[in-house]
Order: structure tokens, then sequence, then C-alpha cells
């Protein structure tokens, strides 16, 4: 018993200080001189200050805030994703009892019945029973690291997987917010359409009202009735926006649209608008964007998965060994003549198969060469989101400020022609055509904010902030559920 307590000790020794074969992983370089266009200093962006883990509530509307709230909860895809988490760490254990011995416990009574003339030993029963209690183990010692790579390999691809769910959950974050963005500012829209068809009507009264005293063309009567016509109908596309971005909105809530419609489109009172942007730096955007995160930790696990092929070229050891109670009688079990055990080990080399694990190692190069390739595209995406991004959301600021100082022009313009109207100086087209400007104008400042506010929501999404708070909130869900 000495020198197998010696050998097992020597063994034990062998495999913690065994080699790990394959390329040990390096985090790559890509993106590290990685910069913003000048767009980012235009107005709205700050690359000075960190970017908002929170940012959905610089919006600063309760509701938006409440409905996030709500999405990280009971979104479908933010749970699908989190019983990926689960299965992901399930399936890291699994790859870590590899490296542990194995124990297992058999029992079992045999009956048997021997041939009468078959070659017993004198004496011999022909029918006996034998009674069987007894433990095995099995334990693979890993010389070469080919279980310690599966453990890394399995550690990375976990790691990947809650990178996934951190995308999803700033996807749900984004399209919370773009789809409340849609319905409020369809909301807008509708307000603006509604107050200019009624000046609409009233321009169309008077018109009708001069024309009755041959004051006024019928070309006029008619270009005023086809204004509130237009503006009537515009009323009903709005609406239209305002359900449809209502619907997405309860879907992503994960409650019926029907019965959650009524709710979502309930008007509100606080002041939506587009807030002021922190972006940070390019080299904290790839650091921070889940996306990228998640490829390089599949970059990680197709490194340990080289390893795991490698290893293979050379020989396993397993250490197998068993100790129990054998006895023909249920009494004498566990006695001392009926105790029984062995150990052994088993060397498994393969000579020849046909150049097998060298094209397995050549396979696993190859996906190790493509994950890298999909974590350089991975930063080009980030990078490339966030630029298009800015430039969304930079201009669409520069349009609506450039339209709202036309808005000024604008009524001074239709104050001038008024005044010319009433002085006979012009007759009433001019009024009209300034009116029809002016409200077209009032429509294009609308259109223009929500272009603003959705590039603000845009933004948010491509910089990759949020997830840090979502997840808080679904591990904070997930402990109170396990208490």
């Amino acid at each position: 018993m000495k020198r197998i307590r010696a050998f097992l000790v020597a063994l034990s020794a062998t495999a913690v200080s065994g080699c790990v074969l394959g390329p040990d992983y390096e985090r790559p370089a890509t993106g590290q001189d990685a910069s913003f266009s000048e767009v980012v200093d235009a107005v709205g962006l700050d690359t000075e200050g960190a970017v908002d883990e929170r940012w959905w509530r610089s919006f600063s509307d309760p509701m938006l805030e409440a409905l996030v709230d709500q999405a990280i909860a009971a979104n479908t895809d933010v749970r699908a994703a989190t019983a990926r988490v689960r299965e992901a760490r399930a399936l890291r254990r699994v790859a870590l009892a590899g490296t542990r011995p194995s124990v297992d416990l058999d029992a079992g009574p045999t009956r048997s019945l021997q041939s009468e003339v078959g070659n017993l030993p004198p004496g011999a029963p022909f029918q006996q029973s034998i009674f069987d209690v007894g433990l095995s183990a099995a334990w693979e010692i890993d010389l070469f690291g080919r279980l310690r790579r599966g453990v890394e390999a399995a550690d990375a691809r976990l790691q990947a997987t809650v990178e996934d769910r951190r995308s999803v959950l700033l996807v749900v974050l984004s399209e919370v917010a773009l789809s409340y963005t849609d319905m409020r500012t369809a909301q807008q829209q509708r307000a603006v359409a509604e107050r200019n068809a009624q000046v609409a009507r009233e321009t169309l009264e008077l018109t009708e009202l001069l024309a009755g005293e041959g004051l006024a063309r019928d070309l006029d009567v008619v270009r005023a009735r086809a204004d509130v016509t237009e503006l009537v109908a515009a009323q009903a596309d709005f609406t239209a926006a305002e359900r449809s971005a209502a619907a997405r909105l309860a879907v992503l809530l994960g409650r019926q649209p029907a019965k959650a419609l009524p709710e979502l489109m309930a008007p509100s009172e606080a002041e939506f608008v587009a807030p002021r942007i922190p972006t940070g730096l390019a080299s904290d955007l790839l650091r921070r964007r889940p996306d990228v995160r998640s490829a390089e930790r599949r970059l990680a696990a197709a490194t340990a998965d080289i390893g795991i092929e490698t290893a293979t070229l050379f020989p396993s050891f397993r250490l197998t060994g068993g100790a129990g109670s054998l006895a023909n009688e249920v009494d004498a079990l566990f006695t001392s003549p009926s105790e029984a055990w062995s150990i052994a080990g088993l060397l498994s080399w393969p000579i020849f198969d046909g150049g097998r694990r060298k094209a397995s190692i050549a396979a696993a190069e190859a996906r190790y060469d493509a994950a890298f390739a999909q974590y350089d595209g991975a930063v080009l995406d980030a990078l490339g989101d966030a630029e298009a991004a800015f430039a969304s959301y930079v201009y669409a600021a520069k349009e609506r400020q450039t339209l709202e100082a036309a808005r000024a022009d604008r009524e001074r313009a239709l104050e001038l022609t008024r005044l010319r109207f009433e002085a006979e100086l012009d007759d009433l087209f001019p009024v009209l055509d300034a009116q029809r400007q002016l409200l077209s104008l009032e429509s294009r400042i609308a259109a223009a904010e929500r272009a603003e506010l959705v590039g603000a929501v845009n933004v948010y999404r491509a910089l990759g902030g949020g997830w840090q708070v979502a997840e808080e909130t679904l591990s904070a869900a997930g402990a109170k559920e396990a208490q």
C-alpha cells in the first residue's frame, strides 16, 4: 500500500506540473489607436465626459424610465439570453469535472446456473449466488493540458455568452427608447398638425368670407381648402405611427399589444428633449461594447481549442481502481475474506490515424483565423456604428436649430403680408402662401426634433452603455427569487 500511495502522489505531482500544449492567448492589439472623427466636436457631444450608464434618464421622462425597468424584467429575448448564460455555466462545470476523478458505486446480486455436463471443478455447485458491493474510480491524468485547455475554452465561451446577453440588453434598452421616441414624437407631430389644421380652417373661413364679398378669388378658396385637407390627412398618418410604435413597445415589454396600448399611449406631461451626450474616448468604446467583448472572448476560446487538438498528438494516461466486497452470502459481505480491490493504469497513444489529428489541428487553426477576422470586424462595426450615429444626431440637431431660426422670419413674413393685404396693397394669395410656408416649416421642425431624438438614442446604443445597470437589475431580481 505504501508503494501504491507513493505512486499516486508522484502521479498527481506530474499532473499538476504537466505542460499545457498549444498557443497561450494574448489579447489582440486591434483598435488600440482608434479615434473618432471631427464630428464629435459638434454641438451636443461631449468627449470629456464618461458615458452615462443610465442614459435613458437623461431624457427626463419618468415613463421612459419605468418602461425600461419593465423591459429588463419581462423581455422575452432577455429571458432567453439569461437561460443561455445558465447553460454556458453548466457546460463550464462539465468541462471542469473532466479534470477530477470520478467515483461510482456498483451493487447487485447475481444468480447463475452452470451446465451439469460442463467443465466444473469437482464439488462446485451447479447454482450459485454472488453479492457484489464496491466503489470504482477513474482519473485521466492531464499530462499535456488537454483537459485544462478544455476548461479554458469553456471559461471563454461562458464569458462570451455573458457578453451576448449584454448585447441583448443593450438592444432591448435602445429599442424601448426608440419605440417610445417614435410614439411620443408621433403624438407631438399630430398635435402640430392639429394646430396647423385649426389655423388653416380659420384661414379657409376668412377666405370664403372674402370671396363672398368679392375680395378673394375662387382659386384662393380652393387652395385654402386643400391646405385643410392635407393637414387633416397628416393626422391620420401620425396616429398610425403612434399606434405602431406603441405595439412594438408592448412586445418589448413582454405584454400583449391590445391590452397595453391604452396605457402606453396615455399623454405625458414630461418635456421629451434630446440631452447633451458624453461620448468618452474611442478606445473606451471598444472596451465597453458587448459585441466586441464577445468576439474577443470567442477568439480566446478558439485559441484554447488549438491546444486541445494539439494535445491529442501525445499519449493520455488513465488511472482506474476499485474496492469492494464480493461474497456468496449477504451475511458474508463486508467481512475481511470478502474484500477485493484493484488498481490499474492505462497508457493510450494512437500511432496511426491517417492524419485525422493533424487535420483536426488545422481545422482548429482555421477557426481561430475566422474568429480573429470576426473580432476585427466587430471592432470596425463598433467604430462605424458610432460614426454613423454621431453624424445622424449632429446634423439632425443642426437642422432643427436652423429651422427654428427660420421660424421667426416666416412668422414675420406672414405678418407683413397680412398688413399689405389689410392695406389693400396685395390680394389674399401672398397671405395664403406665407401661411402655407409657415405651417410647412412647423411640420419640418417637428420632424427634425424626432430625428434628433432618434439620433440621440442611436448614439447611446452605438456607445454601448446601459447594460451595466440592466445587468445589476437582473442580478438583484435573481437574488430575490433565490431567497
